[in-house]
């Protein structure tokens, strides 16, 4: 068994966040037994962006990874991989990935998503790295998208002010 040393970077990276902004003094207002100060000191948190209605995980997805690659300078001619981790997806099928590729205008890539939560994106990242050491794909996008704030609950006093949305690739 041979083990490939390549070297993989990140050339770069980029994000997306929603315009609506929601501070903690509105999340608060459900929680009177709790203070500002409070969600600071154990979160670190002072606000949080929600997603418009009609703006989906793949719209911020799109921002995110054109951030990216404008950063890394390389085209999106280039990827030939796209692992999106998000467990909101805009549908079940296809893939979220997939609908990346066909937004951002790939012309051929291996692409799929990774349902893992908050480490899911960590996990895209290791399966994206093997895909390169391994021969497999060149240039790989790591996407996270999510917009939790469709199913935060925002009557739970332990979750409600945790959540927001927002992309990183």
């Amino acid at each position: 068994m041979s083990i490939h040393s390549e070297t993989v970077c990140i050339a770069g990276v980029g994000h997306a966040a929603p315009a609506n902004i929601r501070p903690n003094s509105e999340i608060l207002k459900a929680f009177p037994h709790r203070t500002e100060e409070e969600m600071i000191r154990l979160t670190g948190i002072r606000e949080r962006r929600h997603a418009a209605e009609d703006e989906t995980a793949t719209d911020l997805a799109v921002i995110a990874v054109q951030h990216a690659l404008e950063q890394a300078g390389m085209p999106v001619s280039a990827i030939d991989g796209i692992i999106m981790a998000t467990i909101i997806p805009d549908q079940p099928v296809p893939s979220a990935a997939s609908a990346l590729a066909r937004r951002l205008g790939v012309p051929r890539a291996l692409a799929f998503d990774v349902n893992a939560a908050c480490s899911g994106w960590l996990y895209a990242l290791e399966v994206g790295r093997s895909f390169i050491v391994a021969g497999t794909a060149r240039n790989v996008v790591v996407v996270t998208a999510e917009l939790l704030s469709r199913i935060t609950n925002p009557q739970d006093h332990e979750t409600a002010f945790l959540f927001g949305d927002g992309a990183g690739a």
